[in-house]
């Protein structure tokens, strides 16, 4: 079974793009991705847990757990708090 469709990878599908303009939404869709990826290995590689995380954040668990995973597309300000949670181990 394939992995599901981002909706930002669903939309760009759905235009009639230049194979430039494909690649360049490529690129963005990496970087997105690798970020992500980069911060959830901060998260595991300096021991918090999905909970702690969430009540830095001021979520639940439920919620880290979707951000963190592969389909979900998070808004940017998710992406700041998430990050903030981070940060703030380290600076405690």
């Amino acid at each position: 079974m394939s992995e599901p469709m981002k909706p930002l990878e669903r939309l760009l599908q759905q235009l009639a793009m230049s194979p430039e303009a494909e690649e360049f939404a490529g690129e963005l869709i990496d970087r997105d991705e690798t970020r992500l990826e980069e911060l959830v290995t901060k998260r595991i590689s300096s021991g918090l847990s999905i909970e702690v995380v969430a009540e830095r954040m001021g979520v639940t668990p439920q919620h880290v757990a979707e951000f963190e995973a592969y389909w979900h597309d998070p808004k940017m300000s998710e992406v700041r708090r998430y990050e903030f949670a981070l940060w703030s181990e380290s600076h405690e």
